[in-house]
């Protein structure tokens, strides 16, 4: 079976096991939110800060090592292990002396013993390392499916009767350590490997020269994704740094758990085609276009629905979410698309590159951050529609000219889905205007509708929103590019 199809089919697996383990667990995290205050969201964003950055040199990129090496024993996974494993000890034990100093930078003593009890998920994920990752080289993406669908099942009913007895934080931290521990005792069920007791220095050196420069590259990426959140920290109250984490974790969904799945099976396949030049541009592009054709309809209906969403499922007093909500959901159309190109690199053994992109946007938006913070709540939303999408072009235009793709070329394969999603904001917008404003007589929103009219007419307005929005995007996908529909459609049968 050729990497493309193996790429499909283990897509098709783990989509169709990610589908219904997010339906679930969106329907666990609107119920959890209704019990939890916006400040309990607020501390974990804090507790987690600190302690998520420390996270990403417990496992020193040795995941991706174990993926991108064309071939591996079993005494280099044995040294992985145990140089993983000891390293995760390190630094559960270093993070539990950074709840203090976490505390004292946020000003909140609760975050200790959150902090500390966060630290724990290091020795969890250290000993999944190897496992998770042999799942993942080998695009047996069916199985690493089954192990995050029970998990997101366990994990969220844990977190619904711990919410329920007054849990409030800590329902959050259990439910991640719950859901971790979960799934890697699944992963471990599924490969069935034990390490034996063999470490070789020199073994691990080869995995941590390639490691070590992905594993640093995800640091400065950690200071991009955490470092608005950190300056807003230090001024914002913590319901109102609440409000924008909360904003931004439901913009993250579809990336989180629609395009990540995508990118994980990307980077397995780019490193099996890396000597097949062709392959692995033909790859690249139809990767890219796939990745636009299902976020762009997700995030331009988040914009164009952002207050309907929130209102109807999370009630008024997130009201203060959906100007977060709606203008991220637009910056995540171009960060969706800039994992695959830094997997070009990677795949490819470019982790330095990989590295100086990470350190670069990583003290750009940071700067960036540091002195929009202070013009108000929504002057964070400016270094996303400037500074971001500046990095990001350049970083394109240094991965196209490197595979000898032209920009014009490009451009042309992912057109589009971008036009349809212009021709489908223009259609929701013009219902609004003459069909909704003029039915009721004057300008309203959901939140209008729900409290002159009842929840009916709000759902209503939601569900034939998306009903207009996806026959314009799908009918013209289909008038315009029924070649490429058609091919993606061979691929999953």
């Amino acid at each position: 079976m050729s990497v493309a199809k193996k790429s499909i089919q283990g897509f098709s697996w783990f989509a169709s096991f990610r589908l219904i383990g997010q339906i679930f667990s969106w329907t666990i995290t609107v119920i959890v939110a209704r019990i939890l205050s916006p400040s309990d969201y607020g501390l974990m964003e804090m507790a987690t800060i600190i302690t998520g950055y420390a996270g990403l040199f417990s496992e020193l990129g040795l995941g991706a090592a174990i993926i991108q090496r064309s071939s591996i024993n079993k005494d280099d996974l044995s040294t992985v292990f145990w140089f993983g494993f000891c390293n995760s000890i390190f630094f559960t034990l270093l993070c539990v002396l950074l709840a203090y100093p976490t505390a004292k930078i946020f000003n909140d003593p609760k975050l200790i013993s959150v902090t500390q009890a966060v630290s724990v998920l290091f020795i969890i994920n250290g000993f999944g390392i190897v496992p998770a990752n042999l799942l993942r080289k080998e695009l047996n993406y069916k199985a690493i499916g089954i192990a995050e669908l029970i998990s997101i099942v366990i994990s969220s009913s844990c977190m619904v009767l711990i919410a329920w007895l007054g849990g409030g934080i800590w329902t959050l931290v259990f439910g991640h350590i719950i859901r971790d521990a979960t799934r890697v005792s699944i992963y471990y069920w599924e490969v069935w490997w034990v390490p034996h007791f063999h470490f070789v220095f020199n073994d691990a050196k080869k995995f941590l020269r390639f490691g070590i420069a992905i594993a640093t590259g995800n640091s400065f990426r950690y200071i991009t994704d955490k470092s608005d959140r950190f300056f807003a920290g230090q001024i914002w109250s913590a319901q109102m740094v609440g409000f924008y984490g909360f904003a931004l974790q439901l913009a993250n969904i579809p990336m989180e758990k629609i395009i990540s799945l995508i990118n994980q099976i990307s980077f397995s396949a780019l490193s099996q085609l890396q000597s097949k030049k062709e392959e692995f541009n033909s790859f690249f592009l139809n990767i890219s276009k796939v990745i636009l054709i299902l976020v762009i309809p997700l995030y331009v209906g988040g914009y164009l629905l952002g207050e309907d969403i929130i209102s109807l499922l999370l009630g008024e007093k997130w009201s203060s979410s959906v100007i977060f909500f709606k203008y991220l959901c637009l910056a995540q159309i171009l960060k969706s698309l800039t994992p695959i190109i830094n997997q070009v690199h990677a795949s490819q053994g470019r982790a330095r590159w990989f590295l100086y992109f990470h350190i670069i946007s990583g003290i750009l938006l940071s700067i960036s951050f540091f002195y929009a913070v202070p013009w108000g709540e929504y002057g964070i939303l400016i270094p996303w529609f400037t500074i971001y999408i500046a990095i990001f072009l350049g970083w394109l235009f240094i991965t196209l000219k490197k595979l000898g793709i032209k920009v014009s070329d490009y451009i042309l394969f992912i057109k589009h889905p971008i036009i349809a999603g212009v021709f489908m904001a223009l259609g929701v917008h013009l219902y609004e205007l003459f069909i909704i404003n003029d039915f009721h007589g004057d300008f309203v929103t959901t939140s209008i509708l729900l409290q002159k009219y009842g929840i009916f007419e709000g759902m209503m307005s939601i569900f034939i929103k998306v009903i207009i929005g996806a026959i314009i995007y799908l009918g013209f996908l289909w008038i315009a590019d029924k070649s490429f529909i058609f091919r993606i459609r061979g691929l999953l049968k």
